[in-house]
């Protein structure tokens, strides 16, 4: 089948999102040529699997592709748990989320977008304390990111603003 057929064929209007998924993958499979029975390959089609559902805002899915590839591959877990982390956040579990963070920055803890998601997390919770020290430690390994020091800026405001509602309460 030519490049032009695959194509034509992902973009058929009659298949279910499903039918062209699977196409999609066979068709990743046949171009860079993967043995799908090989245990890191397979992780790797589940993380690009638990990746699409995650943009497709269909995080059970993710979470479920990103568990089997936690299952299959144990070399890659900081990024997977960390992206099933950013799943289950985004689904609003989080304290799932942290402890998947958590994991992730066992095995690899010089990941700052680790700390910044954990921390941002902690802040949607109103952990503030927790949250700033993981922001802190995000900027400490990145500087320059723009998101940590953006998160600092609403954790500290939104602290600011717990601690004068207190005081107000006397």
């Amino acid at each position: 089948m030519s490049e032009k057929e695959k194509t034509i064929e992902l973009n058929d209007h009659e298949s279910s999102n499903e039918e062209k998924f699977e196409k999609l993958m066979e068709n990743f499979k046949e171009v860079l040529g993967l043995d799908i029975d090989k245990p890191n390959v397979a992780a790797l089609n589940y993380c690009f699997r638990g990746n699409m559902y995650y943009v497709q805002g269909k995080y059970e899915q993710a979470i479920e592709e990103f568990t089997k590839a936690i299952n299959l591959n144990p070399n890659q877990i900081s990024k997977i748990y960390f992206s099933r982390g950013l799943a289950y956040g985004a689904k609003g579990d989080y304290d799932n989320s942290i402890t998947d963070y958590s994991t992730s920055l066992q095995v690899n803890p010089n990941e700052a977008k680790v700390y910044r998601e954990r921390g941002r997390v902690y802040g949607i919770k109103g952990d503030y304390d927790l949250a700033l020290a993981d922001i802190n430690a995000a900027l400490q390994i990145d500087p320059d990111d723009q998101d940590s020091k953006k998160y600092l800026e609403m954790i500290r405001e939104a602290k600011s603003r717990k601690l004068e509602g207190e005081n107000n309460k006397c």
